[in-house]
């Protein structure tokens, strides 16, 4: 939170950036701007992060940015400490809430949270947290989910393992370019 604060004051952001915020799938992402070269855009993603440490850390990580549409993940470090999709998407209805009393016209995105091998036994909780979010985005103005998900599994349901590190849990290079042109048609299409 201080490296944030620290380059925010160093580099004040203009106003109207799509923010990027969530856990280390968004930290690790150091070519984002890059793979989204139309999206004028911050990253405000921190390892380890789950939803409650975006409610905790909200003053530092999304309220100063007065952003033109919110990009959110979190969800796997949720259900691999043991929290039930349930509380997750508790959590989330919490964080929107807050994002919605500062911020009532921002477009919001919960993108899916991605299967991995590493987390495998998961899987069952991972796509039910998935639909729990697709059908509240359904039935919620300007909340959105996108499924990055499916293209991120092969034919038979399996992560494919040539968009993963070698920790088998976290994207790489491939993996984020096939999400950036997910991202990218989805915004192009809400914004």
């Amino acid at each position: 939170m201080a490296a944030f604060k620290k380059q925010d004051e160093e580099n004040p952001h203009q106003q109207g950036l799509t923010l990027f915020v969530g856990s280390s799938t968004f930290t690790i992402w150091k070519n984002m701007q890059e793979d989204m070269p139309d999206i004028p855009l911050i990253n405000r993603g921190f390892g380890g992060s789950q939803v409650n440490d975006l409610i905790e850390q909200y003053d530092t990580v999304i309220a100063p940015y007065h952003p033109r549409h919110i990009v959110i993940y979190e969800g796997d470090n949720d259900l691999a400490t043991g929290k039930a999709p349930e509380l997750v998407l508790s959590h989330y209805k919490q964080l929107v809430t807050m994002i919605r009393s500062q911020y009532p016209e921002v477009p919001i995105t919960i993108v899916s949270v991605k299967p991995s091998e590493s987390r495998r036994n998961k899987m069952e909780e991972m796509l039910e947290l998935n639909q729990m979010i697709n059908v509240w985005a359904s039935l919620t103005e300007n909340l959105y989910y996108l499924n990055t998900f499916d293209i991120t599994v092969n034919g038979e349901g399996n992560p494919i393992t040539e968009y993963f590190l070698e920790d088998k849990l976290h994207l790489n290079q491939n993996g984020y370019k096939a999400w950036a042109r997910k991202i990218v048609e989805h915004l192009t299409k809400v914004n």
